[in-house]
This record gives C-alpha cells, structure tokens and sequence, in this order.
C-alpha cells in the first residue's frame, strides 16, 4: 500500500517560494527537510506487543476454567491440547492487534516512546541530513538547515560554521518553537513559510545577498 503525502504539491510549492524569498534577501542557503518520522522506533513496537502478549497470556491462564466451558458449548470436548492451541490462538491475535493499532494511532505509539529517546533520533537524523544534503558545503559556510519531524513532533535548526561564528544559537531558538507549535496545531505550512521569511530577514543583516550570489542549494523542501 503506497504512503499518504505528507505535503500536497501546493504546498510544497508554498514552501520552495518562502525559501525563494527568503533568499532575496540573504546570501545564506537554506534547506528544509519534513519527514513522517525521525525513527522507526520497531524495538518499543515489539516490546509493547511482548507485554500485551504476557499480559493476555496471564488472563487466559486465570480464567482457563471459565474459557474451557464456553468453549466447550462450541465443540465436543476441549482437552488440554486444545486449551493450548487456544493459548496460541489467543496470543497471536493480542500481538498482531497490539501492531495494527499502534501503527494506525500514531499517537499511542508516541506514548511509547521517551521523550529523551525522541530528542536523540531527531538530533542524529538532522546531523545525518545536514551533511547529506551538502548543506556543510556552501561557499562561506553559510548554509541552513530546518528540519522537521512530525511524528516526534520536534523541529532541528542547524547552521553551518559561517553563521555560527557570528549569530548564536539562541537566537533560532523561537524560530524552532513557533514551527513545532504549528506542528502540533495541524498548520505547520503557514507557520513554516512565515519562520523561513524570518530566518531571511535575519540573516540579511549579517550575510546581506550579493550581486554575484549564486543559489547552491535547492529551494524545493526534501520530503522523506
């Protein structure tokens, strides 16, 4: 089954002409990543379902004797082999519901995961994507990540050595909240575009958009 879109072609369009403008006004290259995870977090998936699994495992156990006479009304006899394929029967049908679910409900997978463990993906997904991308790779240092993680609902803005020696960290720190706030809200588009306006015009000041400026980087957000 083919993934949904996170992002209509409008509003990829949306982004790539925030990022056009920005750049208007900066010699500064900046990229924008948006993935549907920074994680595929399988190992908390299993456990979860190896909890569900003893879980419901304990409860047919207790109540052996009560399931042995229901079933009893269905079949000619229920002997121990039975009540153990039953056990199996039971604990596959807990695990692989505890799967579906929590690959439907992105949110109750969300619960299963740690902050700290979240921060730690998303900050090694966006160092990987930083260099990946050839962001390090712009003449001056002067290139620009955002990137956004929707599930973990986290957003990384990172910048290269040019624009670090000179704008501190701290200064990109609403930026990054005002997304993740969008994020959270369903309407990180609008927020998105109107937070890479601002990274120009911020940028603009220190790294002000040369005659001769030439656009390293692709405008178009990468979408993974």
């Amino acid at each position: 089954m083919p993934r949904r879109k996170i992002l209509s072609e409008a509003e990829l369009d949306r982004i790539t002409e925030a990022i056009r403008q920005a750049e208007l006004k900066t010699s500064a290259e900046i990229v924008t990543v948006i993935t549907s995870r920074a994680g595929a977090y399988t190992g908390h998936v299993l456990l979860a379902g190896a909890v569900m699994l003893f879980v419901a495992s304990v409860a047919y156990l207790t109540f052996i004797g009560p399931i042995g006479e229901f079933l009893r009304r269905f079949f000619w006899s229920f002997e121990t082999r039975h009540a153990l394929w039953a056990l199996l029967v039971v604990q596959a049908a807990v695990f692989i519901l505890t799967y579906v679910l929590l690959s439907a409900w992105p949110g109750l997978k969300r619960l299963l995961v740690s902050r700290k463990d979240q921060l730690e993906k998303v900050r090694r997904r966006a160092a990987s994507e930083f260099f990946h991308h050839h962001i390090s790779s712009t003449k001056g240092g002067t290139g620009v990540l955002i990137f956004v993680a929707l599930f973990e609902r986290r957003v990384e803005l990172l910048v290269d050595s040019g624009i670090a020696r000179v704008i501190p960290q701290q200064t990109w720190q609403s930026v990054v909240e005002e997304i993740i706030a969008g994020v959270k809200k369903r309407a990180f588009v609008d927020v998105l575009c109107g937070q890479v306006v601002r990274c120009g015009q911020t940028l603009s000041k220190d790294f002000p958009r040369k005659a001769d400026d030439v656009n390293e980087l692709s405008d178009r957000p990468v979408v993974e």
